[in-house]
């Protein structure tokens, strides 16, 4: 069965072509690339977290979605899932240098809705591309995607921050290009939340837009 190129959620995968189409293309899902001498040498846990990440969509991301606990966004090329990213809501401590260096608005600060420091979010725990389609410019295209999305659904939700939940050492000279920082203290595990204000994305998409 051929499908069509483009960006859809798990569930309307399903719904158009069906699960057994769908997991036929996630079992051949593979970000991690054997022959990335470089992140192979710099990266202690590379493979460790790219097999981490094809585990959660192969095993997770649709019974998630349908739990309504995380949706997760296919990227369609080639028939084939040439990527992914998992979103869903959840809530964000900030420190005082972050809301400072982000522009976050004022109006915000002392508020009832500022509850101890954390505000509502959009959360990505997942995004990646297969290792077929990296190094190509396609991540970033699919990153920006990812903020349309995300732009909609904050409007939609009342959102403040996109949040990378637990980034990846090897993924962080990517994020660092769209700008996300760290925006609390270090995670326990080694890796750390990365988060940039929906200001920020929504001047991302404007800019990319004019160019």
């Amino acid at each position: 069965m051929v499908i069509e190129d483009g960006i859809l959620t798990t569930d309307v995968f399903v719904k158009q072509y069906g699960e057994d189409e769908l997991e036929k293309r996630i079992k051949k899902f593979d970000c991690y690339d054997p022959k990335n001498k470089k992140c192979l040498k710099k990266y202690r846990k590379y493979k460790k977290e790219c097999n981490s990440i094809n585990i959660f969509l192969n095993s997770n991301a649709h019974s998630y979605s349908k739990l309504n606990y995380v949706k997760t966004y296919l990227l369609i090329m080639n028939n084939e899932i040439a990527g992914y990213a998992s979103l869903r809501m959840g809530e964000l401590r900030l420190i005082k240098n972050f809301k400072t260096d982000h522009h976050f608005p004022k109006a915000l600060n002392n508020t009832s809705l500022d509850d101890g420091g954390r505000y509502s979010s959009l959360i990505i725990d997942y995004f990646a591309i297969d290792k077929k389609y990296q190094h190509k410019y396609i991540g970033s295209s699919f990153m920006k995607k990812i903020f349309e999305i995300a732009t909609s659904l904050a409007e939609q939700a009342g959102c403040t921050i996109l949040k990378i939940s637990n980034a990846v050492e090897s993924a962080r000279g990517f994020y660092d290009k769209f700008k996300f920082t760290v925006p609390n203290s270090r995670n326990n595990n080694g890796t750390c939340d990365l988060a940039m204000s929906m200001l920020e994305v929504r001047e991302t998409l404007k800019e990319n837009k004019e160019h």
